[in-house]
């Protein structure tokens, strides 16, 4: 993963935004529920030894946090590089961090760095699984970008069009993804 990649994916994330009208702040207001259930997807993906719900899931909560807060390419990259020569990441490890979180705002202001730790933990699991984050990364916003739906207030968060005809919808192929020597 390099400087280029991660603006890259962030640039790419934005557009999403702007085009579904999400403002950062909507994504904040709701980023706590949004990653319970993401976590809670890693978590059955683990027990269930699913590698790509598991990619899928380590993918998402990237995007939900670099939706909701701006992230710290240097510390992220430099974070990256600890968590891929460790041993794999439980959930545990982010409910750890995810308890720094007390609210949103207080979240921004004195824990900077934990936004782009946090992202670095998933990649750097995405790095475990022999796969490459940014083409993982690349992936997952090519599959919501193809999503049609709606902001809902009431719960806030994006939802996905029942009705959307199947053939329009992109699947993320995380095969793509694996990193050479690692298949």
């Amino acid at each position: 993963m390099t400087k280029e990649n991660l603006v890259e994916i962030e640039k790419n994330l934005k557009v999403w935004r702007d085009e579904r009208h999400i403002t950062r702040q909507m994504q904040q207001d709701s980023y706590l529920i949004l990653m319970l259930e993401e976590l809670k997807e890693y978590e059955i993906a683990l027990k269930n030894n699913d590698i790509n719900e598991q990619i899928d899931a380590l993918c998402d909560m990237a995007v939900v946090t670099m939706n909701a807060l701006d992230i710290d390419i240097k510390e992220c990259l430099y974070a990256m590089n600890y968590y891929i020569y460790g041993e794999k990441i439980n959930t545990y490890c982010f409910f750890e961090y995810l308890a720094f979180i007390p609210n949103e705002i207080e979240f921004k202001l004195k824990y900077p760095k934990c936004a782009s730790r946090l992202v670095s933990m998933w990649f750097g699991n995405l790095v475990y699984l022999g796969y490459s984050p940014y083409l993982c990364m690349l992936e997952t916003i090519k599959e919501i970008s193809s999503r049609k739906g709606s902001y809902d207030e009431t719960i806030g968060k994006w939802t996905k069009d029942k009705n959307q005809d199947p053939n329009t919808l992109y699947k993320a192929d995380y095969n793509k993804c694996k990193v050479k020597g690692k298949e």
